[in-house]
């Protein structure tokens, strides 16, 4: 189910990789692959079955620090100067 429409060789590529690992240090390396691409790429992959809320963002946001009673809305979020000078810093310098 390719819920998001990626058609991109690498991404298919990356996940024969994940499938195909030999041990678990190769599937380490592989799913961090595909991550990274995923992320450059600003793709967002669903993920249903959970009652809780799972969020992976940059450091480059920030929110009001105030929790709401439906969970999240990004709709409150912006970016922050500051954490985003960091965070390309940070990913220039491989970190």
């Amino acid at each position: 189910m390719n819920l998001p429409g990626v058609c991109d060789p690498a991404v298919d590529a990356l996940i024969g990789d994940v499938i195909g690992a030999a041990d678990r240090p190769h599937l380490q390396a592989a799913a961090r692959a595909l991550d990274r691409v995923l992320l450059w790429r600003w793709y967002l992959v669903p993920g249903w079955g959970s009652q809780s809320f799972h969020i992976a963002y940059w450091n480059r946001f920030d929110n009001p620090g105030k929790p709401i009673r439906e969970g999240f809305n990004f709709d409150t979020w912006w970016v922050d100067a500051a954490k985003a000078v960091a965070a390309d810093a940070a990913r220039k310098a491989g970190g």
